[in-house]
């Protein structure tokens, strides 16, 4: 080798690249006072004069560096997703479509449900509406052991020859609600009567009267050991299940049929109008609109029933019935009511801000509305970097400030109010598909996030990907 053409060995200068060259691979330096055909100088090492305590500070300043360009790269990730989202599907749920609609369509028929029995506490009622649903369990939000009534209609046996006019229909249990009144109307045989008696006499129907005629419902209380605990895993709220309630309602006519069939005409009535009557504490009472449009659908179904049996036994209170129908859905005109923005609704990302701030702390709103408005104001945080970085704007608070307040009317929903709010700083388990690029960002975010101690970096990672970006 020259020296005019000095060597550096590739091994040795990238040995030297993560803590400092070594000094063997570190190009010689030539004398000043020397020509080219003078001998090299000797490499004079870049830190000879270090003591070993300032080499490891230097090599630890190193590797911070290097863990603070690695973290801003992942905490990026977040960034400019929530930057370049449009906030799809933060925004979509926006519109109500009919459901005010169809919420105020039924407001006249309050008159043809049952009287309230004030002697009825709001948590008695929710203890036997979840009583009427099915057992289950929940270890996030763990619900209070219950005793459930049999429903009877779940194992009653039904022979080819029984109900011919009102056979069970696909996947029911029980027989035709909306045919019964008429068999009944027409004359029943002994194991049919049999049958509906063993029905309408069950233990179940003390909670649905309890219910019908209770004067407000604490579900939540009536469900859940509360208050809720503030760290959970899963991004949801508690709410409770009603996949039975529109059976009970249609069991709830069989039972009506069995006291017009046995001549009390005034007990059958009753038992249809309280239908009615548990539909809207149903849905007076829900924590979201799933809930207030199923309490809504008993109610038609109550008023349904309740015509047929005007018109089978010539009450003349059909006209008044007739007279408050509902109309068809199709035929309902959308009363979106909006608080912001043009006719058509919000325009923008922050216009639909301000509209769910005015419907959470709207007293005049429907309160399945109101509720739905908190939870999609608790992921704002996923619609704009500051909140990303810093969390919610002081007006976000003041709305769950106010909804504790005045939307809250017993501990329960207060309690779910606190869950609604920490939606975004709950330490989640996310369900990912198979997809490798969505995964990866979601595991950048999630490692910036524990160690910013930011959960929203990795919740709105993985709430923006989840839609916008098709995944």
């Amino acid at each position: 080798m020259s020296a005019s053409n000095p060597r550096i060995e590739v091994k040795d200068a990238a040995r030297g690249a993560w803590f400092g060259a070594r000094e063997e691979a570190k190009a010689p330096v030539r004398s000043r006072e020397a020509g080219w055909g003078a001998q090299p100088a000797a490499a004079q090492p870049a830190h000879a004069d270090e003591s070993r305590a300032e080499r490891w500070v230097r090599r630890g300043r190193r590797i911070l560096i290097d863990l603070v360009v690695v973290l801003a790269a992942m905490t990026a990730v977040p960034v400019v997703l929530v930057k370049m989202s449009s906030a799809y599907n933060w925004s979509a749920g926006l519109g109500l479509g009919n459901t005010r609609a169809k919420t105020l369509s039924i407001e006249p028929l309050r008159q043809f449900g049952v009287p309230s029995d004030p002697s009825i506490t709001p948590l008695e009622a929710g203890r036997s509406l979840t009583a009427m649903q099915p057992v289950r369990t929940d270890p996030q939000f763990p619900i209070i052991e219950f005793v459930h009534p049999a429903a009877p209609w779940l194992t009653l046996q039904l022979t080819p020859e029984m109900f011919p006019s009102a056979r069970p229909n696909q996947n029911k249990a029980t027989v035709d609600g909306t045919r019964i009144l008429s068999a009944a109307a027409a004359g029943l045989s002994p194991a049919e009567m049999a049958y509906l008696r063993e029905l309408a006499t069950a233990p179940v129907w003390r909670d649905f009267d309890r219910v019908a005629r209770a004067s407000a419902m604490d579900i939540l209380g009536g469900t859940y050991a509360v208050p809720f605990k503030q760290r959970f895993s899963d991004l949801r709220v508690p709410h409770p299940l009603t996949g039975t309630i529109k059976e009970m309602a249609y069991s709830a006519i069989s039972r009506a049929a069995y006291h017009l069939a046995s001549g009390r005409k005034d007990s059958a009535e009753t038992i249809l109008r309280s239908i009615i009557s548990y539909g809207f504490a149903v849905s007076d009472n829900s924590h979201g609109l799933g809930g207030q449009m199923i309490g809504r659908t008993v109610v038609d179904i109550g008023r349904i029933a309740l015509e047929q049996f005007y018109t089978l036994t010539r009450d003349p209170k059909l006209a008044a019935i007739v007279a408050v129908r509902p109309p068809e859905a199709g035929m309902m005109t959308p009363v979106n009511a909006w608080h912001v923005g043009t006719g058509n609704g919000p325009n923008t990302v922050e216009e639909g801000r301000q509209e769910l701030l005015a419907r959470a702390t709207d007293p005049r709103e429907m309160r399945g509305a109101r509720y739905t408005a908190l939870e999609m104001l608790s992921f704002s945080s996923c619609t704009n970097v500051r909140e990303l970085l810093f969390g919610q704007r002081a007006d976000i608070s003041r709305a769950f400030e106010t909804a504790r307040r005045d939307l809250a009317r017993y501990p329960s929903e207060q309690s779910l109010i606190d869950v609604i709010r920490q939606l975004p700083n709950s330490p989640a388990i996310y369900a990912i598909n198979g997809n490798p690029f969505r995964r990866a960002m979601l595991g950048s975010a999630t490692i910036a996030g524990a160690v910013l101690r930011n959960p929203r970096l990795a919740q709105c990672t993985w709430y923006v990907t989840e839609g916008s970006l098709g995944f």
